[in-house]
C-alpha cells in the first residue's frame, strides 16, 4: 500500500483572539476619556472594574500575541503531531481516537492518547502528571477546520496502516 504523504502542516494561534482582546481593552479605556474621568470616580466600584476588565482584556492579548510569538505552532507530518507549545509529540500509533467536541458553542479537537502509552508518554514529555487528552480550541487556531480534518484524515491513514501490519 502506497503511503499517504502529507506536507508538513503548521498552524499557529491565529491573530482574530489577539486583536479582538487588545481592541476590547483598548475601547474600554478609550470610554474614560469620551465619558470622563469624573463619571467613573464618582462611582468608584464602577471605575475599578472598568479598569480590571480593560487590563485583563488587554494582558489576554499581549500573552496569546507572545504564546505566537515564543512557543511552538501545532504541526503534524506522517508521524506525529505537537500536542502543547512546549513541542512534545504523539506518534499516531499511540492515539487512539481524535474527537470533534461542540460545547456551549466551543468548538475542540480532542487527542485521546492510548492508556498503555502513559508511561511512555510521561518519560518522553519529562512530566509527572500526564494529560488524558489533549485539546486544540478552535477559538485560538489559525484554519481550525483545515486542521481538525487533516489530523481526522492522518489518524485514520495511520490506523489503518497499523491495522494492516498487524494482520499480516
Amino acid at each position: 500500500m502506497e503511503s499517504m504523504s502529507f506536507k508538513h502542516s503548521v498552524h499557529r494561534i491565529s491573530w482574530v483572539p489577539i486583536i479582538a482582546c487588545i481592541a476590547a481593552g483598548l475601547f474600554m479605556i478609550a470610554l474614560f476619556f469620551i465619558v470622563g474621568f469624573h463619571v467613573f470616580f464618582e462611582k468608584m466600584p464602577l471605575f475599578l472594574i472598568e479598569c480590571g476588565l480593560a487590563g485583563l482584556f488587554i494582558y489576554f492579548g499581549l500573552f496569546l500575541w507572545y504564546q505566537r510569538l515564543k512557543k511552538q505552532p501545532i504541526h503534524y507530518n506522517d508521524e506525529w503531531i505537537t500536542v502543547d507549545g512546549d513541542g512534545h509529540r504523539i506518534y499516531w500509533n499511540e492515539i487512539e481516537s481524535v474527537q470533534f467536541s461542540n460545547v456551549g458553542g466551543m468548538k475542540t479537537t480532542t487527542i485521546v492518547p492510548k492508556k498503555q502509552c502513559y508511561k511512555i508518554l510521561k518519560q518522553r514529555m519529562g512530566r509527572h502528571n500526564l494529560q488524558k487528552v489533549y485539546a486544540f480550541y478552535w477559538f485560538y487556531l489559525e484554519r481550525p477546520k483545515q486542521l481538525h480534518d487533516q489530523i481526522i484524515q492522518q489518524w485514520y491513514h495511520a490506523h489503518n496502516n497499523n491495522t494492516n501490519h498487524q494482520l499480516k
